[in-house]
């Protein structure tokens, strides 16, 4: 029996008992549709997220939900609680778990999907019941984030993007890759213009709209029926303020009127018929709202699991769920799309912004992983860390290339170089250390891929050794798209960034003796030799 259902059937045989201070408070936290508060473009790195109750973490479990003394009432609590902890033990639905019910005709891929997606809403309430009894349960508040994170995915994964993620300008050169104009703003004067245009694409955007996200979990969207009463009963929920609208409304009632506006535009398009268009408005708010609840969960875990020093009972160490937290914040800028409504590209501002949290997060797992204040082994992978230290890293230089060149050419260690050479310098740096200790764990495998890595990069010290010469390439070929009156200073910036790690260190010999383009041929070459002959 699935765990949301095994679950109702024991409340039913259960006299009714009120809902813990506690349980409320962990519920409203992680439910709460608060859009003034944006996690994930926060600054703030407080172990505690924002609107996190601490105090639930602080009452013993004995007292986390009742405080009635009578023997009966403690015998059926203690009875709630053992049936919510068996069955948030369960496994977290698999997509591709064979069917045992109707398909209702649906077509194969889009059955499993609305299986898959009933099937994890299951185990979010099973894990999410035991964590009101259990509010210190690290790998619960994980666990939780897995069913959330995985329904968001599934969503994100069948709509149609809006843009190709990948560059094809960034690997091939055409009659028109050439600029017309150099760079000609400072740094400063880059990241001003830059969150002003952040500002302006916040106009009428919305991460979600309603004031529960539970809802977003309740419903699949994947099936038209459910997506129709998931609009209905969030329509419902908003409506009754718009009736009631005055001038003296204030701030929370007129964002909840903007919402109701908001809905009543995307209905508009399944009136017209527009039923492809209706559904991925949606599911862009989906996507935010679970995105939302994920990463609350997350940084709970990471709090939870940075006080568990010294203890024994501990399982999961804190480098490993920071490690978690950066990975769920870094699936937000893979495809470059800011999802809720209207869906739309993501900009410089918010992509660094992003990044740089995700940076912090790997290089606090790295810095955790040699900790000797915590007890539990560690399962972190020190190379696949530093590679994507690497990919946010470069993440953040795509964001800065419109600063302008300096007029001296900056020497190694001279601090006139652009922010956009000194970052693409660190992802570099940290590729190669993937790299060299990735292709170390595979000799001392065996000579075959690392068994002790648990995830991230599938093919190991291959992938690391073709993302650093592709990213070298990729500054080589930035360096000569550049302006003519600039392309001087391009190129000598793109070879002090390349030439940081060779391939083969015959071609580095050579270079001393050569002009600026000699130096440049001889990087690509190396380049081209890393990416076909590794």
């Amino acid at each position: 029996m699935p765990p949301t259902k095994a679950w109702e059937t024991v409340e039913l045989a259960l006299p009714p008992i009120e809902e813990s201070q506690a349980s409320k408070a962990i519920k409203a936290f992680l439910l709460n549709a608060n859009k003034n508060i944006d996690m994930t473009m926060s600054d703030s790195t407080d172990d505690l997220p924002s609107g996190c109750p601490e105090w639930v973490f602080e009452i013993s479990d004995s007292n986390s939900s009742s405080n009635d003394d009578d023997e009966q009432q403690d015998s059926i609590e203690l009875l709630r609680r053992g049936v919510a902890h068996e069955l948030a033990k369960g496994e977290i639905a698999d997509l591709e778990s064979p069917s045992t019910e109707d398909d209702q005709g649906l077509s194969i891929e889009r059955e499993s999907t609305q299986r898959h997606e009933l099937n994890l809403y299951q185990n979010f309430r099973a894990v999410l019941n035991d964590l009101c009894y259990r509010p210190n349960n690290v790998e619960g508040w994980v666990k939780l984030s897995e069913c959330i994170g995985f329904k968001a995915e599934d969503i994100c994964d069948r709509i149609v993007r809006i843009q190709d993620p990948y560059e094809s300008s960034e690997f091939c050169l055409t009659d028109k890759s050439k600029r017309e104009q150099p760079a000609m703003i400072t740094l400063d004067q880059l990241k001003q213009a830059q969150g002003e245009e952040f500002q302006v694409s916040q106009t009428n955007w919305k991460p979600f709209i309603g004031n529960d996200l539970l809802i977003y979990m309740k419903y699949s969207w994947s099936n038209l029926s459910s997506l129709e009463a998931f609009a209905k009963e969030l329509g419902s929920s908003i409506s009754s303020v718009d009736s009631t609208m005055d001038e003296g409304s204030n701030t929370e009632e007129g964002q909840d009127n903007s919402d109701y506006l908001c809905w009543k535009e995307i209905q508009s398009k399944f009136e017209e018929g527009k039923y492809v268009e209706w559904a991925n408005s949606w599911a862009g708010m989906y996507i935010t709202a679970l995105r939302t609840m994920r990463l609350k969960a997350l940084l709970v875990a990471r709090y939870l699991a940075k006080k568990n020093k010294r203890d024994s009972r501990a399982s999961m160490h804190p480098s490993e769920v920071c490690e978690d937290v950066g990975t769920a914040l870094y699936s937000e800028i893979m495809a470059s799309t800011v999802y809720g409504y209207p869906i739309h590209p993501m900009l410089g501002f918010e992509k660094r912004r992003i990044a740089e949290r995700c940076n912090f997060y790997f290089q606090e797992a790295v810095e955790l992983s040699t900790s000797t204040d915590y007890t539990q082994k560690c399962q972190t992978v020190s190379h696949e860390l530093h590679f994507m230290i690497g990919k946010c890293y470069e993440k953040i230089a795509s964001t800065l290339k419109e600063e302008k060149y300096p007029l001296v050419t900056s020497q190694e260690g001279d601090q006139s170089s652009r922010l956009y050479e000194k970052t693409m310098h660190d992802a570099i740096v940290h590729y190669s250390k993937a790299s060299t200790e990735a292709q170390a764990a595979e000799k001392a495998s065996g000579g075959g891929p690392d068994k002790s890595c648990l995830g991230g990069s599938s093919h190991g010290a291959i992938e690391y050794l073709y993302r650093l010469h592709a990213s070298r390439f990729k500054v080589l070929l930035s360096s000569i798209t550049r302006a003519r009156e600039e392309c001087e200073l391009a190129e000598l910036e793109a070879f002090r960034i390349t030439s940081v790690k060779w391939f083969d260190e015959s071609n580095e010999s050579s270079s001393s003796s050569l002009g600026i383009r000699g130096k440049t041929w001889d990087v690509f070459a190396d380049c081209v030799d890393g990416k076909f002959l590794s």
